[in-house]
Parts: C-alpha cells; sequence; structure tokens
C-alpha cells in the first residue's frame, strides 16, 4: 500500500479503493493460483509428458502360416502327406503357444488364403484347436490342387505385424526360401525319401493328316526309369456314331532329377527322318496311322510319392460332324470357296462336310447343321439347322418375311450402313461394301435385327431363336464387292461362331482357369465323376474348377441334336516340382513409428501455460488501472 497527501482528491480515492477491498483480494488470489500452475506447467514441460496410445503386448504372439497347395499332398512311405504332417506340427505349436498364455493367428494359404483364427487367446483355444482337427481330419479334401498365393498370406501377416512388431510368422511349407525376414521362420515338412515323377503336359497335333503325340515328363527328388503308356480309344471311327480300334502302346525313358524329357508317338518312321536323343524319345506306331480318337489316356508307371500327375487325358480327336447344304441353280465359286477355307480353318473344332445341290437337285430341309440357298429358296423353311437366304426371289414359308421387288441401280455400287450392333458383324467394315442392286424386303417379323442397310433399306438380317436360326443376305455377291473384300470370311466366320459356338475354346485346362462355357440349347450339364454336377442355363456362363480330372459337358441343341464332349482340368506344373525354391516371402518388416505409440503433451502444457501467463497479466492490468 501507498500512502499520499491527505487532500480531498486523495481521500475521495481511497474510499473508493476501500469499498473494492474485496475484489482485489480475490485478484490476488488469482494471481498466486495462476503462478503456482505456471511454475507446476513449467516442471511438467521439462519433464517430456507423453499419452501411451497403444502399449506394446507381453504377451507371446505368433503367426501360423500352413501350405495349402497342391505338393502339400506329396505322401511318405507311411501313407501321410506333407499337409497333414504341417497340420499336426502347428496344432503342438498352437498348444505350446497357449501354455505360455501366448496369442496365435493361423492362416490356411491355398489360392485364396485365409484365417483360420485371427489373434486368438488362451479363452478361445478349443475353437482354434477344433478348427485345426477339422484340416487334420479332412486334409485330402480341404488342401488344395492349386498352387497357394503366398504373397496374398504374407498381407495377412503383415497386418498383424504391423500393429506388433514383436509377432513371429511360422511357415509351414515344403518349398525351399533362398533368403527369409528374420522373424519368418520355416518348418519344412518334407522327407528326404519323397520324389515324384510327373506328366507336365500332352497334346495331339495333326501332321499330314494324321496325329501325333507329344508328352513332356519329369522327375523329381531322384532319377528314375519311368514307363510312359499311351491307350487311344475309339481309332480311326468315322464318326461318333462309328466304332473304331482301341490301342496301346508304351515307351520306357530314363530321367534325370529335376529334367524333363519328351516323348513323341507317332506314325511310321519310314517317312520320316525325327531321332531320338538326350532330351526327346520317339515311338513310332507300326501298325497304323492315327487320324481321329476319341480320347487319348496317357498314364506313367512308379511308386512315386505324388500320385495326382501319374495321367493325362487328351480330348478332341474326334471332332463333331457338320453338315453343310449349299444349294444354287448358279454355283458361286467363292461361296465354295469360302466353305473350304472354313472346312480347313476349323478342323480343330469340326468336321465339316459339304454337300452341293445344283439346280436339277432337290434340296433337303432336315438332317443338316447349315443350310445355304443362294438365288432360289425352298417353298418352306428347313426344320433344323442354320439357315442362310442368299439373293432371295421369294420368301420361304415360315421365314417370317414378305419379299418386294428388285431395287436396281443401274450399276452404281452404293456404300451399306450399320445396322445394329451384333457378333455377325463385328470386325466387318460394312462402311466399304458396296452393293448396285438387291432385293427389297417388304416385311420382317419383330425379332429379327437388322444388320446392314442400302439408302435405309435393310439388306442384311439375322434371327436367333429356339424354332429358328436364320441370316438373310438380300443381294447377291454378283452385285457387290463384298467378296472382294477381307470382310468375307470373316463375316462367314462369325455366322458360324454366332450359330455353332464352341462349348468350350480347348479340352485341357489348369486348375482354377476360368472356362468360358457357351451352349447351342437352353442348357449346359456338366459334371466329373467326382463331386462336381451343375447345369448351367444363362450364356456365356464361367466354370472355375478346382478338382483335376474328366469333366463331361452335355447339351441338346435347339434342334433336338445331343452333342457330348469332354475337357481335362490338370494341376499347375510347378506344382509337379515337389522340390521346388522360391527366392523370399513378401513380408516387410515396419519400422516402429513412435507417433503411434505416443503423443507428445508438451505442446498441451505450453500453450496452457501461455495462456495463465496472459490471465495474469491482465489482472495485473486491472490492478494498476485502479
Amino acid at each position: 500500500q501507498k500512502f499520499v497527501s491527505s487532500t480531498f482528491v486523495w481521500k475521495l480515492s481511497l474510499k473508493y479503493r476501500k469499498k473494492r477491498l474485496p475484489t482485489s483480494k480475490w485478484r490476488n488470489l488469482i494471481i498466486i493460483i495462476c503462478q503456482i500452475l505456471m511454475l507446476a506447467l513449467c516442471a511438467l514441460i521439462i519433464s517430456r509428458p507423453n499419452e501411451v496410445l497403444k502399449a506394446q503386448s507381453e504377451k507371446e504372439e505368433v503367426v501360423i502360416v500352413i501350405d495349402s497347395s497342391a505338393s502339400m499332398r506329396t505322401v511318405n512311405d507311411g501313407g501321410d502327406t506333407r499337409f497333414c504332417r504341417a497340420v499336426s506340427k502347428a496344432i503342438d505349436q498352437v498348444l505350446a503357444v497357449f501354455d505360455e498364455d501366448g496369442v496365435v493367428s493361423v492362416i490356411l494359404a491355398d489360392e485364396s488364403p485365409r484365417f483360420i483364427g485371427e489373434r486368438y487367446t488362451l479363452d478361445r483355444k478349443d475353437q482354434l484347436l477344433a478348427e485345426m482337427y477339422d484340416l487334420l481330419d479332412d486334409g485330402d479334401r480341404l488342401c488344395s490342387y492349386a498352387s497357394s498365393d503366398m504373397d496374398k498370406a504374407m498381407e495377412y501377416c503383415q497386418e498383424i505385424v504391423d500393429d506388433n512388431v514383436e509377432a513371429k510368422v511360422y511357415l509351414y511349407t515344403d518349398v525351399t526360401y533362398e533368403y527369409l525376414p528374420s522373424l519368418v521362420q520355416v518348418v519344412s515338412v518334407t522327407e528326404e525319401d519323397e520324389w515324384n515323377a510327373a506328366i507336365l503336359n500332352a497334346t495331339a497335333e495333326l501332321e499330314d493328316n494324321y496325329y501325333v503325340f507329344t508328352i513332356n515328363v519329369a522327375c523329381y527328388g531322384r532319377d528314375a526309369e519311368i514307363e510312359v503308356s499311351i491307350q487311344l480309344h475309339n481309332v480311326n471311327a468315322a464318326d461318333k456314331e462309328d466304332v473304331g480300334s482301341d490301342l496301346s502302346y508304351a515307351q520306357r525313358v530314363y530321367c534325370d532329377a529335376n529334367t524333363t524329357k519328351t516323348v513323341i508317338f507317332k506314325s511310321d518312321s519310314s517317312t520320316s527322318s525325327d531321332i531320338s536323343s538326350e532330351d526327346v524319345v520317339y515311338y513310332y506306331f507300326d501298325d497304323t496311322s492315327i487320324y481321329s480318337f476319341d480320347d487319348a489316356m496317357i498314364t506313367i508307371e512308379g511308386s512315386d510319392s505324388f500320385i495326382n500327375d501319374n495321367s493325362f487325358a487328351i480330348y478332341g480327336g474326334q471332332k463333331e460332324v457338320v453338315k453343310v447344304q449349299y444349294y444354287s441353280p448358279i454355283a458361286n465359286n467363292f461361296v465354295n470357296g469360302i466353305l473350304y477355307v472354313l472346312k480347313n480353318s476349323y478342323s480343330d473344332r469340326w468336321n465339316i462336310q459339304i454337300t452341293e445341290v445344283r439346280a436339277d437337285g432337290e434340296p433337303a430341309t432336315e438332317g443338316y447343321d447349315v443350310y445355304i440357298f443362294e438365288h432360289i429358296m425352298p417353298e418352306k423353311m428347313p426344320v433344323d439347322g442354320l439357315v442362310l437366304l442368299m439373293d432371295p426371289d421369294t420368301a420361304p414359308d415360315k421365314s417370317g418375311l414378305r419379299i418386294a421387288d428388285v431395287q436396281d441401280n443401274n450399276g452404281r455400287g452404293i456404300y451399306l450402313q450399320e445396322g445394329a450392333q451384333h457378333p455377325i458383324t463385328k470386325d466387318v467394315n460394312i462402311d466399304d461394301i458396296t452393293v448396285s442392286r438387291y432385293t427389297q424386303v417388304a416385311h420382317y417379323d419383330a425379332d429379327y435385327e437388322v444388320l446392314m442397310t442400302c439408302n435405309g433399306k435393310p439388306v442384311m438380317l439375322a434371327k436367333n431363336s429356339e424354332d429358328k436360326q436364320v441370316v438373310v443376305m438380300a443381294f447377291s455377291l454378283h452385285y457387290s464387292n463384298l467378296a472382294m473384300l477381307v470382310d468375307f470370311p470373316v463375316l462367314f466366320a462369325n455366322i458360324f461362331n454366332y450359330y455353332l459356338p464352341s462349348t468350350v475354346s480347348d479340352y485341357s485346362f489348369e486348375i482354377n482357369s476360368d472356362i468360358q462355357l457357351n451352349c447351342r440349347g437352353s442348357q449346359l450339364h456338366v459334371s466329373n465323376n467326382y463331386d462336381f454336377d451343375q447345369t448351367y442355363e444363362s450364356f456365356p456362363a464361367v466354370l472355375k474348377v478346382s478338382t483335376p480330372g474328366s469333366y463331361t459337358l452335355e447339351q441338346v441343341t435347339y434342334f433336338g441334336k445331343e452333342v457330348t464332349e469332354y475337357m481335362y482340368v490338370r494341376i499347375p506344373t510347378a506344382e509337379s516340382n515337389i522340390w521346388s525354391t522360391a527366392a523370399t516371402v513378401d513380408l516387410i518388416v515396419p519400422d516402429v513409428d513412435m507417433a503411434e505409440l505416443y503423443r507428445d503433451l508438451m505442446t498441451y502444457f505450453a500453450l496452457a501455460l501461455v495462456v495463465l501467463s496472459f490471465v495474469e497479466w491482465i489482472l495485473h492490468s486491472f490492478e494498476g488501472s485502479i
């Protein structure tokens, strides 16, 4: 306090000041509290305070990855598969971790890896063990026939390792890795006496109109002499209704460990200069030349440890017969030519048989798969098959068409325009096609699609229904440049592919391939001799099979023709090498990010210190103003 002269003004001031003393006391108290807090904050800032966001677990954490690739089906002398051995060892590891009150995750690494159990603690021990005993009991079904997606399995491991850098990864597998991160430990389930004799691939190709069978075999784990046998059924039958011969041949081959040999079965060597070598062995048929067969069953003899690649089936040696009737009063060399081009081009798919009927003949209206009528039309539409009407003079009964006059442009070619986009006109340059004369279509049913027009008038139409498959080309090749263009064979190939689609693109596929299915009827039935039986009704469909072996594809076309085909599904070639090696696994050990473990609180305390200093300054400013 300060004393001043005893004047009226100062007395009056003192009078007011005494009235405000209670407020002054509270202000002084608050200032003291602020100063105490400021000192406390300074002490806390010096101690570098942090908030713990995520503490490292004191419990042991283990991630177990069980390889479930096809090679894990390899069996030892006792009949146990590598997969079952891996699961048994993994169960022992799980029990050991739970005995220490640890945390366990188990990943089954097949083509689509998944968690069997994710971060299970002791309270869920029984649940995890039950899942793993199911793997042990049902290993023959649950072990894959494909290759494992180990990269995806390691992505799951990475999530756990990112959360706990102390977690350990144990990989139970038959693959030898050249390098592994320090937190990954491989537990091998191989045994020294395991070996494999394998058929890696087999093909049948026509050479000088006769089949040559090429078979690739290999041995892994030891040197061995193996016998490669081929059994051919229904050899050289005229068609599927005919009965041919059954033939069997065998060739012994010596294979060094981890090397591939090629065995070729073909016709008599008298016309061949092929000589067997260290890598290629020839076997020549001395009694026949093979130009057709139903199937070729290939096997190898040997008591190896992996049986899933000891057999192979080749299909497609007997082609479906496609009967084509071409009727024209004036035979067109361009049409004949394109039919024989298609016959040769699709020889691996169809046995196209062409029947030509001239003007003095009577065309058939049933019994064929494809009918081509040029210039002169039949009185009624055929009851079955694809019908191609070229330059029609009249509309056959039940064709859904009405024909009008001929539009003649006096030799002047008019470029066509595209109608509806359609598979038939795919890759066809319609703008390059000219027509100088065409038949006008006065009426067509609603189920026809207009594919090409001339001056706005339809000149090419198509329909595809259960009872009618029709293509109308309302002009003659004599009055068009179409036959001279590269689009001509493309157009005819598109017509055949659209109305007679291949059920499958090949006769041999690898496990888990996306196989596109087509059908010429309303249903396609696919089955094997084990566990697959499915019917498809919407096309194109996609089939993905997970079991190797032969599959039967059955259908009845819209016109009542029964078609049965076969395909073979094989395990991946890489899985035959039961002693395979790999570089490393795709697992990254993360750096510890302190920001994820702790939050630095010093900034917040410093901010509070500034606020308190400002409050103190404000309170002192009030004192000076009185």
